[in-house]
């Protein structure tokens, strides 16, 4: 059973990378290949360094993103000295063996290789690699007398990285294990079906590139700008019409509770709404309702009175009074 699972749950996995490499990973690919492209001044120089990162990743328990950040670390403090197979593995053992990002290990690397270069105090570097249990104290304190004594630069790494040899075929033996073979097993398909599907990669940046074309448009910017003008002004009528609601209903309000003058907020409401010649229409009507107004004043205070007894739970008449 607990074989089937394991099974059952590499084949999900492996589902899982397929789908997420049709498009991610030759977007990592494509994009990656341009940032080397930029770093090493060569478009054939780039496309087969990356593809070398890919193997590299393959055969190691670290995922593909992280070895191709690490190696880009590298190359930007280091350039060509600095990013290398030889180096990436070096770094690679150590991340493995403490269980530390190898991205993360190769910047503060740079850090320090660029620092001993230019001459500069690298403290924070080794700090860091420290707290990583990447460098040792012994090599932290033989890396400062290095530097304080002149050292070269070169003798200063040498005695880094003699450090970092004590983690030597950590990956190897990592490559082995459940979590190695499973990193492995993932990459390996996330490398094949980006060849696979490599041509509809290429199809679907081209649908995209055209839908961009669309949006961008003079008659869908067009579009866009008359549909915000139309929504615009239904917004402010439907505003205007509901304040002519909100004014019509005040009015009766007033008129029925305390000021017969709310009688004259719902002409004007009714002549903003349906226009002037309205007035000549509702104004008879209006006027003689007005004649009832203190009546009907006194009923809605009854009703209010009614009201505030009904939720002061007082059973008592309902009167004004």
């Amino acid at each position: 059973m607990g074989v089937g699972m394991a099974g059952f749950n590499l084949l999900a996995q492996g589902v899982g990378t397929v789908k997420g490499s049709i498009i991610g990973m030759n977007a990592t690919l494509e994009t990656s290949t341009l940032q080397f492209e930029t770093l090493m001044g060569s478009a054939d120089d780039a496309k087969t360094h990356v593809m070398d990162l890919f193997q590299f990743a393959k055969a190691t328990p670290f995922e593909t993103g992280p070895v191709i950040d690490a190696s880009r670390m590298l190359r930007t403090f280091g350039g060509s000295a600095l990013d290398t197979i030889g180096e990436l593995t070096r770094l690679g053992d150590a991340a493995a063996a403490t269980n530390a990002p190898i991205n993360e290990v190769a910047f503060w690397t740079g850090r320090a290789y660029a620092a001993m270069q230019a001459g500069q105090p690298y403290g924070e570097a080794t700090m860091r690699l420290q707290e990583l249990a990447i460098l040792s104290p012994q090599a932290a304190q033989k890396l400062q007398e290095l530097q304080k004594a002149g050292a070269s630069a070169d003798q200063q790494f040498a005695a880094f990285s003699t450090d970092m040899d004590r983690f030597r075929g950590a990956m190897a033996k990592q490559a082995g294990t459940w979590a190695g073979l499973t990193s492995t097993f993932s990459d390996s398909l996330k490398i094949m079906s980006a060849k696979a599907f490599a041509p509809l990669f290429e199809a679907a940046k081209q649908a995209l590139g055209g839908l961009i074309d669309f949006v961008s448009n003079d008659a869908v910017e067009q579009w866009a700008t008359n549909a915000a003008a139309a929504i615009s002004g239904f917004v402010g009528k439907a505003g205007e019409y509901i304040g002519r609601a909100i004014d019509f209903i005040r009015g009766f309000w007033l008129a029925f509770t305390v000021d017969k003058g709310g009688i004259g907020i719902v002409y004007d409401a009714i002549r903003k709404t349906f226009g002037e010649g309205i007035g000549d229409f509702v104004r008879p009507a209006l006027q003689a309702f007005m004649d009832f107004v203190p009546v009907l004043q006194q009923v809605g205070r009854w009703v209010g009175y009614a009201f505030e007894d009904l939720f002061r739970g007082d059973p008592g008449p309902l009167s004004p009074t």
